[in-house]
């Protein structure tokens, strides 16, 4: 499924079909989801566009390594929490990848979601957070 479907997917559930954040494919839109905790989607915007040329999925995100990855988002708050949590979710996405069976690598992959309660109230996190849930849209935001 490529973003743009998710997105219609998405709309068909009910759930906002607009984001703030700037990405180049699903890897780099999961990754600026990440770091857009604690910092507004313009400011992630003006920091990502080099980063996402850098590494625009999991392998070369790992080949980056921790500290290349910090020095593209020094400027964003909890940057070191957050590199190495970048680091840590490429090296989960390429064990990821080597699950053959589609329900599994779902299933870990929503595992991934660490959302107790939506840190912003802007429509995408409440997505993620009612999708982890297994909620509807309307019953989860009621």
């Amino acid at each position: 499924m490529d973003n743009e479907e998710a997105w219609k997917a998405l709309e068909s559930y009910g759930y906002p079909s607009k984001s703030g954040l700037d990405y180049i494919n699903n890897f780099t839109f999961l990754v600026a989801i990440l770091l857009s905790a604690q910092a507004q989607d313009a400011f992630i915007n003006t920091q990502t566009s080099d980063f996402w040329h850098a590494a625009p999925d999991a392998e070369k995100m790992h080949d980056l390594g921790v500290d290349a990855i910090a020095g593209y988002i020094r400027r964003i708050g909890l940057w070191r929490n957050k590199a190495q949590n970048i680091y840590k979710l490429a090296n989960q996405i390429l064990e990821l990848k080597k699950i053959k069976d589609q329900q599994a690598w779902y299933d870990e992959l929503l595992s991934l979601i660490h959302i107790s309660e939506p840190t912003r109230r802007t429509p995408i996190s409440y997505a993620v957070f009612c999708l982890k849930k297994g909620q509807s849209w309307g019953r989860c935001t009621s």
